[in-house]
């Protein structure tokens, strides 16, 4: 999910060169980020409700990860300690989260997706906010930011995986401890549901390849290939991913950014191994969305495969 960064509209000086007008933007979106997107406690604010002017979470760890992964690299381009020391709050949250009084539980995340989805841990809520942390890692050198991440993912591995079947559950229940593989909250009113319902090939965020190239070890290197594979196997011909939520293949929807994620975690696929056929898989990807976006720029929150597009989403 995008987090929503308002950024001014300044007159540029013709003197300015391309770099320095990317390095404004940049820099505005990450004092953004640190003065109201993160709050006092270094959680993520995410959802902003502008007749109520309220804000509401929306899978708080992911966003917050994400947002740990801007500032740190904000903090890189431009030196500002307020960032770095931003994203360290963020992380410090972030890292709290894990379980350690639990039978079932122990060294997972507690990740609730806390939308319509509910008061469960999901997979991508976990592993599309690690990458930040693996970043900060690298910035501070504090190992907290790099162990969580990895225990939650061993944890995910051990019990969400079927890398046979090259997809992980998406589902746990917190309290119970057990992962849902018969009925996914993302589908309530779904009868007979199958694997592809309660699974999918969750290498968004790339987890696995952080924790090999934290780690080193060999096992986790191919658990993320063994996803890349699934994500090549299962493309569709139009680039996308139309068999797994949140896309909808009954009416033809595209998420907006969900085919994207996959995408990045091939293209990093393509850099790890060389395989060509990852980067031809992204190419589809990044061609379909080329098609569905504007010529001022905009692509719409919900798009078609029949081209029709729905202007109010």
């Amino acid at each position: 999910a995008m987090i929503p960064v308002i950024t001014l509209c300044i007159a540029r000086s013709g003197e300015e060169s391309k770099e320095e007008i990317i390095l404004q933007a940049m820099t505005e979106a990450a004092d953004y980020l640190s003065t109201t997107i993160i709050d006092e406690n270094g959680i993520s604010r995410c959802d902003y409700n502008l007749t109520e002017g309220k804000w509401y979470p929306y899978e708080p760890p992911w966003h917050t990860g994400q947002a740990i992964y801007a500032l740190t690299d904000a903090y890189r381009l431009t030196g500002k300690a307020f960032y770095l020391e931003t994203a360290k709050k963020a992380g410090d949250w972030w890292t709290s989260l894990q379980i350690t009084d639990h039978p079932k539980l122990n060294g997972m995340l507690n990740a609730i997706h806390g939308d319509h989805a509910g008061q469960v841990i999901v997979f991508a809520t976990v592993s599309d906010g690690t990458a930040g942390l693996f970043k900060l890692h690298e910035a501070t050198g504090e190992t907290k930011y790099a162990e969580v991440p990895t225990q939650a993912g061993d944890w995910m591995l051990a019990n969400m995986c079927l890398l046979d079947e090259g997809v992980c559950y998406d589902n746990v229940d917190p309290e119970t401890g057990e992962v849902l593989k018969e009925n996914s909250p993302f589908w309530p009113d779904k009868e007979n549901q199958g694997l592809w319902d309660v699974a999918r090939p969750n290498n968004e965020g790339s987890l696995f390849l952080d924790m090999y190239q934290y780690t080193g070890n060999e096992e986790y290197k191919e658990a993320f290939i063994t996803l890349c594979e699934s994500l090549v196997e299962t493309q569709g011909p139009e680039g996308l991913w139309m068999d797994f939520m949140p896309n909808n293949k009954e009416d033809g929807s595209v998420h907006p950014r969900f085919n994207l994620w996959y995408a990045e975690s091939l293209l990093e696929g393509y850099e790890l191994t060389g395989d060509k056929r990852y980067l031809e898989a992204v190419l589809k990807t990044a061609a379909t969305f080329a098609s569905f976006q504007k010529s001022n720029g905009t692509i719409y929150y919900q798009n078609f495969l029949s081209g029709e597009v729905n202007k109010n989403s």
